[in-house]
């Protein structure tokens, strides 16, 4: 196996294991802000752009992971 092989797989597990782990904090995010907002009669709806940003950044691993797997290009580089 060549080195950047091997570093392009760690990045892709990397990417991978956070993507799912802000899939589970979006989840989580959104129950709690539905569950704050029926609490405090709609307050905690206020918060519902915490689970976006999880959401975002979910979106943007996966972007990230894919471009990994692609040849190395100097876009990609720069992505990263």
């Amino acid at each position: 196996m060549e080195p950047m092989e091997v570093t392009c797989s760690n990045l892709r597990t990397h990417f991978m294991i956070s993507a799912i782990g802000n899939g589970v904090g979006f989840l989580a995010g959104s129950i709690g802000v539905m569950v704050g907002g029926a609490a405090t009669c709609g307050i905690g709806c206020l918060f519902f752009f915490l689970p976006l940003i999880n959401l975002t950044v979910m979106i943007f691993d996966f972007l990230a992971m894919s471009k990994v797997a692609q040849a190395p290009t100097p876009k990609t580089y720069s992505f990263l």
